[in-house]
């Protein structure tokens, strides 16, 4: 799945100033009820506070484009877009048309535009369908928990948080983050960071060898070495240790 960062918070001053004496004190609006789906922005009768505001800020480079890249790549060409277009009718809308003026360049890429609450859906009951999903972060953070979970856990789960142009570095880490809660119970599942570590040697021009890490996860699982997070009773150190085993072999 690939997100991107799509909308931000805009600051600005509440209300206009006055001239003369009153001007040390911001003028009352009159509160006007709004619908949260079609507001640019959002009005609150008082305390004054900084309003934020939809808006999407230019990219060097779009995310659809990489989506439809990495689509080529698979045996299905197909990217599934991720919107809400319906209630968030100025930066979703504006991330449905960039969508489809990219998808003009790659005629030979099969493309769907679902509602996120039809993806949620749809990732439950249809995951075969999909191929290559693009959503912006606040979307693609929620379904690519969902992804990870229905896979068996959000341990098993890798992630790379990519700079296509290379200008910055690259990071890649488990989906489940640091996890501290857990940290030195020997309870951790390895996989996910493993994976991360396949995905940055991919990353750095390494197929090959992120093959391999693939392969000794592949090999780890199937042979039941598995932590309590998806139903085994091995400690980390104990897939971790299988994990280099299959490597080695």
């Amino acid at each position: 799945m690939l997100g991107i960062d799509d909308f931000a918070l805009k600051r600005r001053p509440r209300g206009s100033m006055t001239a003369g004496p009153a001007a040390a004190t911001p003028s009352a609006p009159t509160p006007t009820p709004v619908s949260y789906a079609n507001a640019p922005t959002r009005s609150t009768s008082s305390p004054p506070r900084p309003q934020p505001s939809q808006q999407a800020p230019a990219r060097r480079r779009q995310p659809a484009p990489l989506a439809f890249d990495l689509a080529r790549t698979r045996s299905r060409r197909k990217v599934s877009s991720v919107t809400k277009s319906n209630a968030q009718q100025y930066g979703m809308v504006l991330w449905d048309d960039v969508f489809k003026r990219v998808a003009l360049d790659y005629p030979d890429v099969e493309t769907e535009s679902v509602l996120v609450d039809a993806m949620s859906a749809k990732f439950v009951l249809k995951p075969e369908d999909l191929s290559v999903v693009v959503a912006s972060n606040l979307n693609a953070d929620i379904l690519s928990d969902l992804g990870s979970a229905l896979a068996g856990s959000l341990g098993l789960a890798a992630s790379a948080n990519l700079n296509p142009e290379r200008r910055f570095p690259s990071m890649f880490e488990p989906v489940h983050g640091s996890a501290p809660d857990i940290a030195g119970q020997g309870l951790a599942n390895p996989i996910g960071a493993v994976g991360s570590a396949a995905l940055m040697l991919d990353h750095f021009g390494l197929p090959d060898q992120a093959a391999r890490l693939n392969k000794a996860i592949e090999t780890t699982t199937a042979a039941g070495i598995l932590t309590r997070d998806v139903g085994g009773s091995a400690s980390t150190e104990d897939v971790v240790k299988a994990l280099i085993d299959a490597l080695n072999a």
